[in-house]
């Protein structure tokens, strides 16, 4: 019986009670449903704000591009990135991801660079200035080192300048080169350098992105350090590698970071100093790289691609480790699954980022600034742009090439910059840190088995911008088999540097053979001295017309021979024109291009010379290459047209390559001719010091009578040989065979050889 007090339910009441557990069993189903169907984002979404992600991404060098997969990754899992913060590799990639770029467009660039090419700050040889490609002529070490007016010696900030790669980074990210405010990117970024002085890091924010990218990637002492706000800045992976940090100071709530660093060497791996300097490395991020990742928590995801001993340096083979970077982020995807978004919400993200990236400018004005002895009127003459059209970013780089391979230069850029409501291209040009005066050494060496042998070791200082004009002045001296001195200015006449003079003064010794029906009759020591002034007109970067005139006195000394011939005096005054092509795209193994030349010389007793007496001289040299192998073929003829030239003039022929197996110069004569082919092929892939296997054939003589010139006294020769292209120069190491001539019945000679060989 119920209590009285206790009223009486209604009966609606019981019944809705009755209903109540299978109400909560619907509604339980479907929520259960619609969380099956739909990510687990959207519930985060709909319940709250979406917590804020961010990417970082480590420095690796060439184990970088793992990057491009794990972006792959989170692009196909819909992941809206908030955030990127990266060092070094990492820098590179995130940087261009933040302006916009997809994982399929950053692997587009990737493949698309010349890595070869892009850490060798030249100029392409056929680019250079014509004057700039003569510097090969002396056997003179590639890279320049500088010499100050208080004679101190000094040296480059680092192996590469940078130059090219700053305009690979300035041209993929011109979209977004207005932007100043690395927050306004498409995607908020930093990239994170080191101060060189204090060691601290340094997170860039603002200024232009590709410079900052540059400055994260400044590998010490491989990389010159970049200059920015002040600051010396190289490789941030030496204070923080993986900026976990960096980025939760952005706003992240959580993060996703990429490590793709190198791992230790092993013992047995520490037996040289690259080994050694590796480890060093390793060590500087190893440990601010650990603590970064210890800060990581259970909702942020980290991730390490298995890279294995895939090297930092080879970036020729980046692309390879793309997969393993996809494959290391599909590891962790059900993680990572849980940040996806909606594809609505995702595309809306996408659009997001394309509408802030900035179509090619209208170039409205073009300035150029510069710290340089140079007029900007030379820097200005070899520009291209022009005002009210379009950025041609090809063009650019083409000239900058052009500007940048008058060699005066640290560092020539060009930034897109907004003024006063008109949009311009400002072109800066930083002169050498390391001038004013540049001095280059080089060695030239000839060795056989048959004891001939030639060594001579050189040095030239070059004074560069002395004047508005870009005039320079060149100190020689050599010694060794034949010593010399010169003394030569070079002054450009106008802006295009067209037209020039160029003055000079030298002394110098060499030895001649003279020869008189294939029998050696007389070896003379012939010294001389004098001066010429010659001026003439440069074609582009191809091709020189020079003419002048030359005087110098000497004597010459018999040293070995019959003893009744003479030592004698002389006095010469000769004019000459030569024409002059190349486009060789390198001196010490031609691959592609052509050297040639043709050339008068006359001598007439009205300007001096004892003698009269004229003389046509020409040849061409050209290279062509498939893959690994290049042909070469050259073709060389000289002649005594009129008159009788004194021994000091004869044509010489022998040595390696020039009638393989004979000695050095040991034929002489009045007319010469030389025909060869030569075959080479790469064999390795160090991009410091290329190697080859090659062999060459070849056929000349020289004459002393016309009516000896023929075919029918042909010396035939050939080698085999292994070259190598050192930064010292191109060294042979081989053997030759020389039949016909003075070498009847046939002779072989092996020879070491560091000193150019592929003209003629």
């Amino acid at each position: 019986m119920r209590p009285a007090h206790a009223p009486a339910l209604p009966q609606t009441s019981v019944r809705r009670r009755n209903r109540l557990p299978g109400a909560r069993w619907l509604v339980a189903l479907l929520l259960t449903t619609l969380s099956l169907g739909a990510p687990a984002a959207t519930a985060v979404e709909g319940a709250g704000p979406r917590p804020k992600v961010g990417l970082v991404l480590g420095g690796g060098g060439a184990r970088g591009a793992a990057h491009i997969g794990v972006l792959r990754v989170l692009e196909r899992e819909r992941i809206k990135v908030d955030y990127i913060a990266g060092t070094s590799m990492g820098a590179i990639v995130g940087g261009l991801y933040a302006s916009g770029l997809s994982a399929d467009e950053i692997e587009r660039v990737l493949n698309s660079i010349d890595w070869g090419d892009a850490f060798n700050d030249k100029s392409p040889r056929p680019d250079r200035p014509f004057v700039r490609k003569r510097d090969d002529d002396n056997y003179l070490v590639k890279r320049d080192l500088g010499i100050g007016d208080d004679g101190k010696v000094k040296f480059p900030a680092g192996l590469i300048e940078g130059q090219k790669i700053d305009l690979i980074l300035k041209a993929n990210t011109l979209h977004v080169a207005r932007i100043d405010d690395f927050d306004k990117l498409p995607t908020p970024f930093r990239a994170v350098a080191t101060d060189i002085l204090t060691g601290e890091p340094v997170v860039l924010s603002h200024g232009d992105l590709a410079r900052s990218i540059r400055a994260s990637m400044s590998v010490p002492a491989i990389f010159a350090p970049a200059q920015i706000d002040g600051r010396l800045l190289v490789d941030g992976g030496v204070a923080n590698n993986v900026p976990v940090n960096v980025v939760r100071q952005m706003g992240a709530d959580i993060v996703i970071a990429i490590d793709v660093g190198s791992p230790a060497l092993t013992r047995d791996q520490l037996n040289s100093v690259f080994g050694i300097t590796n480890q060093l490395t390793w060590i500087l991020t190893a440990r601010n790289t650990e603590a970064q990742i210890a800060s990581l928590g259970k909702r942020d995801t980290f991730i390490r691609p298995a890279l294995g001993d895939f090297s930092s340096a080879d970036f020729a083979e980046a692309g390879k480790v793309i997969p393993l970077g996809e494959q290391a982020a599909d590891a962790q995807a059900p993680h990572l699954r849980k940040l996806g978004t909606t594809p609505a919400v995702y595309q809306a993200y996408l659009a997001d980022r394309a509408s802030r990236r900035e179509p090619t400018p209208v170039v409205e004005f073009v300035r150029v600034e510069n710290d340089t002895g140079v007029g900007n009127a030379v820097i200005e003459a070899r520009l291209g742009q022009r005002v009210g059209e379009p950025l041609d970013v090809k063009q650019m780089e083409q000239d900058i090439g052009l500007i940048y391979g008058l060699g005066n230069f640290e560092r020539v850029g060009y930034e897109v910059v907004t003024e006063n409501g008109k949009t311009g291209v400002v072109v800066r040009a930083r002169e050498k840190s390391w001038g004013p005066n540049f001095l280059q050494v080089g060695l030239q060496l000839s060795q056989t088995d048959n004891g001939d042998s030639s060594f001579n070791i050189g040095a030239q200082v070059r004074r560069a911008g002395i004047n508005e004009l870009n005039g320079e002045l060149r100190a020689s001296v050599q010694i060794g088999a034949v010593p010399a001195l010169g003394l030569e200015a070079y002054q450009p006449l106008d802006p295009e540097g067209n037209w020039f003079v160029a003055p000079r003064v030298f002394a110098r010794a060499n030895d001649y053979n003279l020869f008189v029906d294939g029998r050696r009759l007389a070896d003379y020591r012939v010294r001389s001295y004098g001066g010429e002034i010659a001026g003439g007109r440069n074609f582009d970067t191809w091709g020189e017309l020079r003419t002048g005139l030359r005087w110098y006195t000497g004597d010459a000394e018999l040293r070995t021979g019959d003893p009744v011939l003479p030592d004698y005096d002389f006095d010469a005054g000769e004019a000459f024109v030569r024409f002059t092509a190349d486009t060789f795209d390198d001196v010490n193994f031609p691959r592609d291009g052509l050297y040639g030349s043709v050339g008068w010389l006359g001598s007439r007793e009205g300007i001096g010379a004892d003698t009269e007496f004229d003389q046509l001289e020409g040849g061409i040299s050209y290279s062509a290459s498939w893959d690994r192998d290049t042909l070469n073929a050259s073709l060389w003829l000289a002649s005594t047209v009129s008159g009788e030239a004194p021994i000091q003039n004869l044509f010489q022929l022998g040595g390696p390559f020039r009638l393989s197996g004979l000695d050095l110069n040991e034929l002489s004569g009045q007319y010469a001719g030389l025909a060869r082919a030569t075959y080479f092929r790469r064999v390795n892939d160090f991009q410091l010091m290329p190697a080859y296997l090659g062999a060459s054939l070849e056929a000349g003589n020289t004459w002393m009578d016309r009516s000896d010139v023929g075919f029918n006294d042909l010396v035939y020769s050939g080698s085999l040989f292994f070259g190598v292209d050192t930064p010292i120069g191109p060294l042979y190491l081989g053997a030759g065979y020389a039949d016909g001539g003075v070498a009847e019945g046939g002779q072989w000679a092996g020879f070491l050889v560091l000193g150019r060989t592929f003209r003629y």
